[in-house]
């Protein structure tokens, strides 16, 4: 199962992607990708809006 992490560092919040998995019989976490902050993922979000739409 994959979800959104989130951590609160020095008032600012930062976003990571986290995948669940059984290792052994236990379940353990690992960071599949570091999103930053919600300024950050506005950004990208804008620019694969912009490629979006250059497609035909």
């Amino acid at each position: 199962m994959v979800f959104l992490r989130t951590k609160q560092i020095k008032n600012k919040t930062y976003y990571y992607i986290v995948e669940a998995f059984r290792e052994a019989g236990k379940i353990k976490q690992r960071v599949v990708m570091y999103v930053g902050t919600v300024e950050n993922m506005l950004k990208k979000l804008r620019v694969a809006e912009e490629v979006l739409k250059k497609r035909p």
